[in-house]
This record gives structure tokens, C-alpha cells and sequence, in this order.
């Protein structure tokens, strides 16, 4: 028995054109974090929560964690104000929970002023 075809428009076309979309977003707020934080934004907390150390990587603050994010908007889920640089070993001790960013101000979040925690 002949398996149906699918409609057109689904399957891997259609994931291919989103994430060919999130690419142009992510690229974008990528470059901007770049811009504003450098190689590390973590770097002037290194006597509370350790020394650079690895290459440079493209952070997401907890708020906005893919697994928070799951099937919305590509330009909700990647905000320059949720987003930030930082260096391998800070990225992951932040995805570890061993210190939080805590935002000054809620609405400007990492554009704004905000401090480091430990836990």
C-alpha cells in the first residue's frame, strides 16, 4: 500500500525556512552582544566567580533558556537585553546555577546595570 505525500509546506521544508530566520536573528543579536560586552561580560566578577578562561560564547539569561523558549518567536526568544558574552568557563557555570545575574532594572536587563550572585 503507497504511503501518502505529505502537503506541501511541511516537514523539512518548513523547518529549514525557520531556522534559516533564526540564523538572520540570532547572527544579529550575536554581533550586538559582541559589540556591547566583548569577549566576556563576566570578566570584571573574576575575583568572585573565577578567571576567563575558553573561547567566547553566545549566553542566554535564564528567563530566556531555550527550554523556557520552546515554539515562540525567534525574535522574543533572542533579545540583546537577554543575552550576553561570555567566556566557556563562565557560560558554564552560569548554565550550572553556581552564581545568577540579577538585573538592576527588569526592562533594560543586561543593557542596563546588573550584578553577579553567588549561590
Amino acid at each position: 500500500m503507497p504511503f501518502p505525500k505529505p502537503a506541501k509546506g511541511t516537514g523539512k521544508r518548513m523547518n529549514a525556512a525557520k531556522k534559516r530566520a533564526d540564523g538572520k536573528v540570532k547572527k544579529s543579536v550575536r554581533e550586538q552582544c559582541v559589540e556591547r560586552d566583548g569577549r566576556c561580560a563576566l570578566r570584571d566578577w573574576a575575583y568572585l566567580i573565577g578567571f576567563c578562561d575558553g573561547p567566547a560564547e553566545h549566553a542566554h539569561a535564564v528567563q530566556r533558556r531555550q527550554a523556557r523558549t520552546v515554539n515562540m518567536p525567534s525574535t522574543y526568544r533572542h533579545m540583546r537585553e537577554h543575552s550576553f558574552m561570555a567566556c566557556r568557563f563562565h557560560h558554564r557555570a552560569y548554565d550550572a546555577h553556581k552564581f545568577a545575574i540579577v538585573y538592576a532594572d527588569a526592562l533594560l536587563g543586561m543593557d542596563g546595570r546588573w550584578s553577579v550572585e553567588l549561590r
